[in-house]
């Protein structure tokens, strides 16, 4: 509903937000789902000739670095593409799913008798691949996407099910004269937890609650200067999470703003006074780890 965009700004939208009506059904694994990208692609090319970078994000991510940071990072990468472009797996189940479907609206239906021709444009040169739908590409890439000579193709793949894992990454791998770089996707998601209860549908990653923190953490924290975005944030599960996030972003926008920011702590700052401050304590000598006279070794100090 576009009045919920307006609503922090009386009614009006920021002069950079457009708000756009989906074209196609958004059923996901059908191909409504991705037409819809390929109109969004069309108008965003057609409104502005100044964005470089286009991002295709999934409504249940998270920010997790300020919008300066992430336009820095990018700017020091021209020509590089941000997406999953993995080798066509022929043990993955998307191999096997040849089911020739036929969308129209809401509704989707099963061809009979009919399936997905695989082979038979594998055999005319055509190199599949597979990737997420979760991507960062550069106008020329997005410009690419849209040109009414891949129609035949994209024609083709409407009858295809789960296309929007499939397309993209097989589009790109068969550019011909391709001379821009694909370096690894800006969203983190981790499919460890296949239980029910840590994750919204059989085929979604784990949300990223509070109480599994110490399971999900430490590979995302050595991510995290690479990363934009993670998924999937619930909001009253994932407290902790999202107050730390949102304390880094923070300190980014003010680090952009003023990057030789010295005053610390600010005006009028005053540290809690500790409740024991006011005790005296006795002082405690702790023995000597280096016996007298032994020699010592200069140790190192931590970050």
């Amino acid at each position: 509903r576009v009045g919920r965009f307006g609503e922090p700004t009386n009614g009006l939208l920021p002069s950079n937000v457009v708000v756009a009506n989906m074209p196609h059904a958004g059923r996901v694994y059908y191909w409504g789902h991705t037409a819809n990208v390929f109109t969004a692609m069309h108008e965003m090319l057609r409104l502005s000739k100044d964005w470089q970078w286009v991002i295709h994000l999934h409504d249940g991510a998270y920010p997790v670095h300020a919008p300066e940071y992430m336009r820095q990072y990018l700017s020091e990468r021209r020509g590089v593409n941000f997406m999953e472009v993995d080798p066509w797996d022929a043990k993955h189940w998307q191999a096997s799913r040849l089911t020739m479907v036929h969308s129209c609206e809401a509704w989707v239906g099963r061809v009979s008798g009919q399936t997905f021709p695989q082979a038979e444009v594998t055999s005319n040169g055509f190199r599949w691949a597979q990737g997420g739908e979760w991507w960062a590409i550069t106008r020329e890439l997005a410009t690419y996407f849209v040109d009414d000579r891949l129609r035949p193709f994209l024609n083709l793949m409407q009858y295809r099910i789960n296309v929007e894992e499939i397309i993209w990454a097989s589009m790109v791998l068969n550019i011909p004269g391709f001379a821009q770089l694909v370096a690894n996707k800006l969203t983190w998601e981790t499919f460890w937890c296949k239980k029910e209860n840590c994750r919204d549908t059989r085929h979604s990653p784990t949300n990223l609650e509070d109480t599994l923190l110490d399971l999900y953490y430490p590979e995302f924290r050595s991510k995290l200067q690479d990363l934009f975005f993670v998924r999937t944030i619930t909001p009253q599960r994932s407290e902790h999470l999202l107050a730390w996030l949102d304390a880094r972003i923070l300190w980014e926008r003010n680090f952009f703003e003023s990057p030789n920011f010295t005053v610390f702590p600010p005006s009028g700052f005053s540290y809690p006074r500790s409740p024991s401050s006011g005790l005296r304590r006795k002082r405690i000598r702790q023995p000597s780890p280096h016996p007298k006279g032994a020699p010592r070794r200069a140790e190192g100090g931590g970050e």
